[in-house]
């Protein structure tokens, strides 16, 4: 996860709000399950083998579970995944160690840590981390220079017109904003009366080649590249 500004610290305390998470253990034969129950774990994992990921960075990694699915399925792998839950990182540590992973996991922001590291990756992984992130435009320039130059950014977030956890959903407060694939943003009226703002996903990665983009089981998938 990211570093929470000051009002998600007024509502949540982030390994309190984890604490009740279910932690996936992970092992190569539970990759069928995961294809089918958690789409954009299973989009990622395809991606990773299409592109013969061999150095990869998860941001918001949590307990680990889409990194190590990946590393899991192909051999000669390595990842680092970055968090600030104190418990998914412990999780994750334990995991990776219990199944001879070739992971490193990181306690800490991902401003941080893009800010402090040196090294390149060529599959860089935000799986619904970018709508917590307060200056997305500073973490999305400080990702394109950890991407290696012929590397794969991978972001999956909520859409702003799903009617789970897009527009409508005014429960969460972790949300910092909502992401469109349309071209520009645009404001709208929930259910509620709210005056909601949608964020243009294209306009965020205007630095980077997109791939493909589209929305699935909810959630915007976007691939692009080093532009």
């Amino acid at each position: 996860m990211h570093k929470p500004n000051e009002t998600e610290f007024e509502n949540y305390e982030y390994d309190e709000f984890y604490r009740d998470h279910h932690f996936a253990p992970v092992s190569p034969d539970k990759v069928t399950v995961m294809h089918r129950h958690i789409p954009r774990v299973a989009w990622i994992l395809d991606v990773a083998k299409e592109i013969k990921a061999k150095k990869i960075l998860d941001l918001g990694c949590l307990d680990g579970f889409a990194l190590m699915t990946v590393l899991a399925q192909i051999p000669g792998t390595t990842g680092t995944g970055v968090d600030l839950s104190e418990d998914g990182i412990k999780y994750a540590t334990q995991n990776a160690a219990t199944h001879r992973l070739d992971a490193t996991f990181i306690l800490g922001s991902l401003e941080d840590y893009l800010e402090d590291n040196h090294e390149l990756f060529d599959l860089i992984i935000m799986s619904e981390v970018i709508e917590h992130v307060e200056d997305p435009v500073a973490v999305l320039r400080a990702i394109k220079s950890t991407l290696d130059p012929d590397g794969t950014l991978l972001i999956t977030t909520p859409a702003f017109e799903s009617p789970m956890f897009g527009m409508d959903d005014e429960r969460n407060k972790c949300h910092v904003r909502l992401y469109t694939t349309k071209a520009k943003g645009y404001s709208a009226v929930n259910k509620y009366g709210t005056k909601r703002k949608a964020t243009s996903m294209v306009q965020e990665l205007k630095d980077y080649e997109i791939i493909d983009m589209d929305v699935n089981n909810e959630l915007i998938h976007v691939r692009a590249i080093n532009g």
